[in-house]
């Protein structure tokens, strides 16, 4: 059955008269729905209108008149996910932070991808295009279900069901396609400052694999983002495995016999391993199903498309303008504390008569490195500046839950805050129930009465706020007068800002005001108050960086003492030597309007370590991995693991729990048992003869 309906979406047909049904699958495309109806049902279909199956929902793309028919094609609805966005920047996130961050409303993702980080921008795109930039920066691979509302990302989305197929069985037809355009027997790796992988390669710099060809086809392979020589010989290695492979390709005919109760086994999907038996010459060979053509009404018309070589989707020129592109926007984002506080805080527009500083900065981006020039300018008239920057609250990045108080709840709940990145550190409060003696809809508040207000000064009070209720949070500055206040809407993640003096308060609160059958659940950090009436990018108070300088000087003392044999690996970073010590330091510029915190060769220092630490991680987790709170044990590859939780220990084959043990008992799904089998004082034994005596146990 098919329902047809409009642009509206509003129903206007529903038909089972169609011929030739199907839905192409190919990884990382969307489905596409193609079938033929009777000429005189063309008035149903329009363009840009859309079709339900059982499955999915499509969108009409294409019309075409044929001699007794037409043939109308569809791809799969996903245009809840086509909002604009005129700029968006994720800076060295997870990809399932990126992806949850654009999921529609009531949808949902399931991550089966690992945790690398990367950068990603996107200008002028809608959220599918930046999703597609996403997948191919990552290379991983995606499904969308719009009936289930899921999104599913990994790294690859298959599964080795041990299907098969043969000409004696399920195979009517089969083609095959054999090329070596892109064939590679030898590999030079270079990593960063000419790295090579002698010293883990018994001297050589380079390795070979000539099990298809004995010719040397050599391919000189520069990626500047390897600086750890391991790393960069295992991954040349995974590439040489790839490009040495005879790319073929083999397109065939399949009679779906997995909806029968008999070869239900044989079922197989987009993306799955399957093995192809050849009787004649004996060999099974295993291939990937990378297209797959279902017909909806006749099995036996099914096509499908098997290859022994995943085609990358990134090319290693499209790797370097990526890496380059990461580099850069990283350095944007390190220069966000200087240029910000030097563009972002001036409104050019009211502040044209003034009397102010004006500072211009300018990012100049070359092919070796990349300039930040900062030039200054002063007015010749004097007038009064409205603008901050300087925060005055100690300590604000985070916040003193027991600062937290009660006002017309009568409990307070935090909880740890999981899936989102941004956040995964941080406490959510809930404020509970309501005090029937006080009738203010603000439900609680955090008190900031040790912060001093001047008399005759403006202040703007800014934070970062996630809202995790299902309604809207007013943001108030005092329990009674609630008319300096800043909304925020269900289920956002934003920054709000209020401006007040000293007569809008009587105590200085982030006050949460909701109705009073509401229990709100939210989430504060980043708290700032500056001098002004224009909120700037938070910054630490000055007393707070002071702090940072000393930990900063601290962590590089550290790593110059208690790490000499890992500085050694890397030219060039060698704390000991006085000249390169005197140039890590960190300068502090405190002016009327604003302060400056530069890093200076702290970023580059903690960005290389960072990268080492970063592989032992990945060693270690190879077969110690923390989800959710629990342990899991065992070779991320192996199908058998250990998975420890609070409440009991399980044993896994294949993510299938196949035993456990909980509260001092051992329950097993199947125990096979060679010898005996003792129950208290009593034992089960196998006797020679091969019979089962039951008697009491002797120790």
């Amino acid at each position: 059955m098919l329902n047809v309906y409009n642009q509206l979406k509003e129903k206007v047909f529903a038909t089972e008269e169609y011929n030739n049904a199907n839905v192409i699958f190919e990884i990382n495309k969307l489905q596409v729905l193609s079938f033929e109806i009777p000429k005189w049902h063309l008035k149903y279909f329009e363009l840009e209108g859309y079709i339900e199956t059982k499955e999915q929902n499509f969108v009409i793309k294409e019309i075409a008149e044929r001699s007794d028919c037409y043939e109308v094609t569809c791809f799969q609805d996903v245009e809840v996910f086509q909002t604009f966005h005129k700029q968006k920047t994720y800076a060295t996130k997870s990809v399932d932070f990126m992806l949850n961050d654009l999921l529609p409303s009531g949808w949902q993702l399931i991550n089966k991808a690992d945790a690398r980080k990367r950068t990603v921008t996107g200008n002028d795109i809608d959220g599918y295009e930046l999703i597609q930039k996403i997948v191919k920066t990552f290379e991983v691979e995606i499904i969308f279900d719009n009936k289930k509302k899921t999104l599913t990302v990994g790294n690859e989305l298959m599964q080795d069901l041990g299907t098969y197929f043969t000409k004696e069985l399920n195979l009517q037809e089969i083609f095959l396609t054999s090329e070596s355009h892109e064939l590679i027997t030898r590999i030079i790796p270079i990593g960063n400052d000419n790295l090579g992988i002698e010293s883990v390669n018994n001297g050589k710099n380079y390795i070979e694999n000539t099990t298809n060809s004995k010719k040397i086809k050599t391919l000189y392979w520069e990626d500047n983002r390897y600086t750890n020589v391991q790393s960069l010989f295992e991954d040349a290695q995974k590439k040489l495995d790839q490009l040495s492979k005879f790319k073929r390709t083999y397109e065939t005919k399949v009679i779906d016999l997995s909806k029968t109760l008999q070869y239900k086994f044989l079922k197989a999907d987009i993306g799955d391993l399957v093995y192809l038996i050849n009787s004649d010459t004996k060999t099974k060979e295993k291939f990937r199903i990378t297209k797959l053509k279902k017909f909806i009404n006749d099995t036996l018309k099914n096509e499908i498309t098997l290859g022994n070589k995943i085609d990358d989707l990134v090319t290693d020129e499209q790797k370097l303008k990526q890496v380059f592109s990461e580099n850069w926007e990283k350095t944007k984002v390190f220069f966000d504390v200087t240029d910000k506080n030097i563009k972002g805080i001036v409104d050019k527009q009211q502040l044209t008569d003034n009397n102010l500083e004006r500072l211009k900065s300018t990012i100049e981006q070359t092919e070796e490195k990349i300039i930040q020039n900062v030039n200054n300018s002063v007015d010749k008239r004097v007038s009064q500046l409205k603008i901050g920057a300087r925060n005055l609250l100690k300590n604000s990045a985070s916040i003193d839950k027991i600062k937290w108080q009660k006002w017309s709840a009568t409990d307070i709940e935090y909880s740890q805050i999981e899936n989102n990145d941004e956040w995964i550190s941080f406490e959510s409060i809930k404020f509970l129930d309501v005090d029937t003696q006080i009738t203010s809809k603000v439900r609680g508040y955090y008190s900031l009465n040790d912060f001093k207000v001047d008399d005759n000064k403006k202040y703007t009070l800014s934070l970062d706020f996630l809202n995790l209720s299902g309604f809207d949070i007013n943001v108030v500055i005092d329990k009674a007068k609630t008319d300096k206040k800043a909304s925020v809407k269900a289920l956002q993640n934003t920054r709000i800002a209020i401006t007040f003096d000293k007569k809008d308060f009587d105590e200085l609160i982030i006050g949460i005001e909701t109705e009073l059958n509401q229990n709100p659940i939210f989430a504060v950090k980043n708290i700032k108050i500056e001098e002004g009436t224009i909120a700037t990018s938070w910054t630490p108070a000055i007393e707070d960086l002071e702090k940072i300088d000393k930990q900063l000087n601290d962590a590089v003392e550290f790593l110059s003492s208690d790490n000499k044999d890992l500085l050694k690996k890397y030219d060039g970073l060698n704390l000991e030597n006085a000249k390169i010590r005197k140039e890590l330091n960190t300068a502090l510029k405190q002016t009327r309007d604003e302060f400056l915190f530069q890093f200076n060769n702290y970023k580059q220092l903690l960005d290389e370590t960072g990268r080492v630490v970063e592989q032992r991680f990945n060693d270690f987790s190879r077969y110690i991995r923390f989800k959710n709170g629990n342990i899991e044990l065992g070779d991320i590859n192996s199908p058998f693991k250990a998975l420890l939780t609070h409440e009991k220990i399980s044993f896994l084959k294949a993510d299938a729990e196949v035993a456990y043990l909980s509260k001092n008992k051992l329950y097993i799904t199947d125990a096979y048992i060679i010898n005996s089998l003792r129950i208290g004082n009593f034992e089960f034994v196998v006797q020679e003869n091969g019979n089962l005596s039951f008697r009491k146990a002797v120790d």
